[in-house]
């Protein structure tokens, strides 16, 4: 939202192109972004320059789905909804405050990913490790994922030439004696 040569965010979701419309107040310090029907959706410091983009890091949070819908649709990501939502507890008594940071970080990897099996690999080593976060879930899905690329034959190389080549790669090389060599440089 523009006022007075600054922009000032709103919560994601908040804006449909054509269709938003918003009442700002502007107060002393600070200015309020309320939906027409009077209902408060945020409260910003005003902006003491021009050009500014005033924003607030909890607006870039994709609210539009709850943290239940987004639980449900990551767990059926796995074959195993009970070891997946069991996980998935794990995640949520360790960080209450950042679970939906962490279902959108999984569910950001987990939209990319086609292989199934992959996905309950990854899920399985992460319990079995005690890794009970979304960084570490990507992170050890990035490297099992990595690991099945490597899993690829590569044709054997063999050198060129008959047997007498071969036999003589086998061969250990002549050895000099220092000596001799101080005995050339130092006459």
């Amino acid at each position: 939202m523009a006022f007075k040569s600054n922009f000032y965010s709103v919560p994601t979701g908040t804006y449909q192109k054509g269709i938003t419309q918003v009442i700002l107040k502007e107060k002393v310090e600070t200015i309020e972004i309320s939906t027409t029907e009077g209902v408060l959706i945020c409260t910003h410091k005003k902006a003491t320059g021009k050009g500014q983009t005033i924003s607030n890091t909890n607006h870039r949070r994709d609210r539009s789905k709850s943290i239940k819908q987004m639980s449900e649709w990551v767990a059926g990501r796995f074959s195993s909804l009970d070891k997946a939502n069991r996980y998935l507890a794990e995640i949520k008594s360790r960080y209450p405050r950042y679970m939906r940071d962490q279902l959108q970080f999984l569910h950001k990897v987990l939209q990319q990913s086609n292989d199934a099996s992959l996905n309950d690999k990854t899920l399985d080593f992460c319990i079995q490790n005690q890794l009970y976060s979304a960084n570490e879930f990507v992170q050890a899905w990035h490297v099992l994922e990595a690991q099945q690329d490597t899993h690829i034959k590569l044709p054997e190389i063999k050198p060129p030439g008959n047997n007498a080549i071969l036999a003589k790669t086998n061969e250990t090389p002549l050895i000099s004696d220092i000596d001799d060599y101080e005995s050339i440089f130092n006459d």
